[in-house]
């Protein structure tokens, strides 16, 4: 069978697209997902999955998108049960950091310009009355 081999990744380019995430006062480094962990989290949260594994295959990607020590601090957070830190706020920091990486904010920007006004006439013309019929309309 043939032979497969991962290429290398720089860690300069990982930096890149590492977005720094304030919580509660710390800095925790994201970093932007892979293909694998992308196929990881579909496959998790896809119609044949249980809600239980739904809930794990978010928090597993969730957590994998940190380093190592902020892994363990952002788990331990999550299993303490005296910690405010939960799933909504997972779900919040999730979102914006694929806004981010996606370079869409789900919200409009306030600094986006109006509409352009509308001049000259409407593609569609009106019906003349003398064209349409007097009968009563049906009902389906």
């Amino acid at each position: 069978m043939k032979e497969f081999i991962t290429a290398a990744t720089e860690a300069a380019e990982l930096d890149e697209d590492c977005i720094e995430v304030p919580l509660d006062g710390q800095i925790y480094k994201a970093y932007k997902p892979t293909d694998g962990q992308f196929a990881f989290v579909f496959a998790t949260s896809g119609k044949f999955a249980s809600t239980e594994e739904q809930a794990a295959g978010q928090i597993n990607f969730f957590i994998s998108l940190f380093d190592e020590d902020d892994q363990q601090v952002l788990g331990r957070r999550l299993l303490d049960r005296k910690d405010p830190f939960g799933m909504d706020m997972v779900g919040e920091i999730l979102e914006s950091l694929i806004e981010e990486w996606s370079g869409r904010p789900t919200q409009a920007s306030s600094a986006s310009s109006p509409s352009p006004k509308r001049t000259g006439q409407k593609s569609t013309p009106r019906t003349p009355k003398s064209i349409s019929s007097g009968s009563p309309s049906i009902a389906s």
